[in-house]
């Protein structure tokens, strides 16, 4: 259906605004606003040669991206999650060296012949929209 890149929400008036994208090595010197789940974050990190500081934790994607315009410190989500919300004090800067995940419908052949179905795949695929890699079904 998609694919969903691992992004950094950053003040819009942070240096790496410039960038089109971010390494986590390029940001090793800031504070960050984490959610629970981040094993997978500080093993990055500790392959890019730093410990982050982390200044807040928050599981909600509003509350993370709330915390990044007051300035408490940067983020990592989902450019889905990222895209939900809009604050112009934010800026979102894909990460260079994160995995990109790959979001998939699955049917069986059958259900796409049941047309409630058929028109919930294609209402998410072109919610997609066209950024997006959006492989057709056969």
């Amino acid at each position: 259906m998609l694919t969903d890149r691992r992004c950094v929400p950053i003040p819009a008036d942070h240096p790496a605004d410039a960038s089109p994208t971010v390494s986590l090595a390029d940001l090793a010197g800031e504070r960050w606003v984490l959610e629970s789940g981040r094993t997978r974050f500080l093993a990055a990190c500790r392959d890019a040669g730093f410990t982050p500081r982390i200044a807040a934790t928050a599981d909600d994607q509003l509350a993370l991206h709330s915390l990044v315009a007051n300035r408490i410190g940067l983020a990592v989500m989902n450019e889905l999650g990222v895209t939900a919300h809009f604050d112009p004090r934010v800026v979102a800067r894909p990460l260079t060296d994160w995995p990109v995940r790959r979001v998939f419908a699955l049917p069986w052949p059958d259900t796409l012949r049941i047309p409630a179905a058929a028109a919930l795949l294609h209402a998410l695929r072109d919610t997609a929209g066209p950024t997006h890699d959006t492989p057709t079904p056969s």
